[in-house]
């Protein structure tokens, strides 16, 4: 479900119309807490970012060029990831996880058909900080390498491995929770 909002909506909220703040609120809290969800493991701190973006994105609305009527959404959304980059900051300074074992698993058809959304996004907590955030800055937000590089103070390659490694980490999960392997 995309979540359209017209240049009349967006005249509304640079004028500063609290009702129409709050249709923005209702419309998009839940959307935005998942994504705030995919780079902070405590609920507590993604529901600090989505409020922080959301004041933000409210105080900053004149800087909001209309270009379709799902932009704002996504332009707040960035706002998001930007502030739960910040908070990972914050909280530790950002370094690669390291593995010792590389694995690569393959994975069988019939285990991806029965994935669904939940237990993904409880797959992706699950992964080390450093981890998730390059996962979720690549394969759900679709920035590059280079610009994750870029982002998050590391190298393109470091970025790269990271991914690689937080994907294979996904498999070695799945594979084990379908197969009810322990893990070791």
């Amino acid at each position: 479900m995309q979540l359209k909002f017209d240049i009349a909506f967006i005249n509304k909220l640079k004028a500063g119309d609290s009702l129409t703040q709050r249709l923005f609120f209702d419309k998009c809290y839940a959307r935005l807490i998942r994504v705030s969800q995919r780079y902070l493991a405590r609920m507590d701190e993604a529901e600090d970012c989505v409020m922080s973006a959301l004041i933000k994105a409210f105080q900053n609305i004149d800087s909001y060029t209309h270009i379709n009527d799902d932009g704002l959404y996504i332009w707040t959304k960035r706002i998001l990831v930007n502030e739960c980059l910040m908070q990972i900051r914050k909280k530790t300074l950002f370094s690669p996880q390291p593995v010792d074992v590389y694995y690569d698993y393959e994975l069988d058809a019939g285990i991806i058909d029965a994935i669904d959304a939940k237990y993904l996004l409880d797959l992706i907590t699950k992964l080390p900080i450093g981890y998730r955030t390059v996962f979720n800055l690549f394969v759900i937000e679709g920035y590059s390498h280079s610009q994750i590089a870029q982002m998050l103070n590391i190298q393109e390659g470091t970025s790269k491995s990271q991914l690689a490694k937080a994907k294979s980490y996904l498999k070695k999960i799945v594979t084990q929770e379908s197969y009810g392997y322990k893990s070791s």
